[in-house]
């Protein structure tokens, strides 16, 4: 919902700030453990602001000297394009229709049920979701009414940044339903190599 992406936009770089001034360990370490609760954190406030029905995928990504660390719930994807082409996604897709045996086991000692909307045939119609709620998504920020089965913790990945560059392309929830993998390679590919 746009109130809480608005709400996460808002508030998360100075979240992840904090909870990374308090963390403990290898630079690592605190920045994981920075998302982890700053994620959960605007979840609580947010939740607590009882708006209601209202909640937002969220993708962070940090870069920093030699490494790239991305964080998130939802179905908001980050992809890496290296320097020699290569696609490597960089975060987590949370859908219930692409959920891991972990995730379904997590979600449902949530005390979720997986479920399709039945049309006036009868026959199940869209997307696979988690009830109550009816999200399609396993994680995101700001769903109170389908937790605790839907959470606000994220899934965090740090990998090395590649000596040869490479770019970074963030997309929402649903762009990447419609916009070829191959289309955005080839997109990426452009915007390296300008044409002036």
């Amino acid at each position: 919902g746009d109130r809480a992406s608005r709400y996460c936009a808002e508030h998360m770089p100075a979240t992840i700030a904090a909870c990374y001034m308090a963390a403990k360990g290898t630079h690592t370490q605190r920045v994981h453990e920075a998302c982890k609760k700053a994620f959960v954190h605007l979840d609580a406030k947010f939740t607590a602001m009882q708006i209601g029905g209202d909640g937002t995928t969220a993708t962070v990504l940090l870069v920093d000297a030699d490494e790239i660390t991305v964080a998130n719930v939802g179905d908001s994807t980050a992809m890496f394009y290296t320097a020699t082409e290569e696609a490597i996604q960089l975060s987590t897709d949370h859908r219930v229709s692409r959920r891991t045996p972990a995730e379904n086991k997590r979600v449902a000692e949530g005390g979720a049920q997986f479920g399709r909307v039945r049309g006036r045939d009868g026959n199940p119609v869209g997307p696979e979701r988690i009830y109550p709620g009816g999200l399609s998504v396993t994680r995101s920020i700001g769903d109170s009414d389908s937790t605790p089965a839907c959470i606000a913790e994220p899934d965090v990945r740090t990998l090395p940044y590649p000596g040869t560059g490479g770019m970074v392309v963030l997309g929402s929830d649903g762009v990447w339903d419609f916009i070829d993998e191959l289309v955005l390679e080839r997109l990426a590919t452009t915007a390296r190599k300008p044409k002036c």
